[in-house]
């Protein structure tokens, strides 16, 4: 899909590859000296609404440039479960290439919930740091993928190929035109 985030591989770590292909892939033996300049195990994300935990269970989003038009290099896109646990995030870095963005699922051995359930319905969310706002947005899903029903199945791959926003304020549900002539008609009214 164009998404190339992932230059290295690095002996030692975890890596979970969903291929339509069969290949080989060929790395240095994990040895004594890639163990030592190892980085230290992060699994949690920091997003505006809190941490998104990284659980085994995952699904990968391709955002497809076409969908991110209307961007700003630093909007954050993050998804939410229907509790509004932030599952999944990815930051807009050029808003004329594909981004990925990666859900996680709930994780089976902790009490909360802090990830999708099977099936569970997925609603996503910008904050543009250049001005602090919150917006929702919905999506439009590429039919040819393997997931494009909008819901949460580990192991799935869905593509975005719209974002849009939903009505936040009057003005956009009437235009501001005839918000002020409503304001006037109030005005002589009273």
């Amino acid at each position: 899909m164009g998404i190339y985030s992932l230059q290295t591989l690095v002996p030692g770590k975890a890596y979970k590859i969903k291929t339509n292909n069969e290949f080989t892939l060929t790395f240095p033996d994990c040895t004594m000296e890639f163990k030592a300049t190892s980085a230290s195990r992060q699994s949690t994300l920091n997003t505006p609404w809190g941490e998104v935990n990284m659980t085994p269970s995952s699904e990968s989003i391709v955002i497809f440039a076409e969908a991110l038009k209307d961007f700003e290099n630093g909007d954050i896109i993050s998804a939410f479960n229907q509790s509004g646990v932030v599952c999944g995030m990815t930051e807009v870095t050029n808003n004329v290439k594909n981004h990925s963005l990666v859900l996680f699922g709930d994780d089976l051995t902790t009490i909360e919930a802090d990830g999708f359930a099977v099936g569970e319905s997925i609603s996503f969310k910008l904050y543009r740091t250049g001005t602090g706002e919150i917006i929702e947005l919905h999506a439009e899903y590429k039919t040819f993928m393997e997931n494009s029903s909008g819901l949460y199945y580990s192991d799935s791959y869905a593509g975005i190929t719209n974002l849009t926003t939903g009505i936040t304020s009057m003005s956009e549900l009437f235009g501001n035109r005839r918000i002020e002539k409503m304001k006037d008609i109030y005005s002589i009214q009273k």
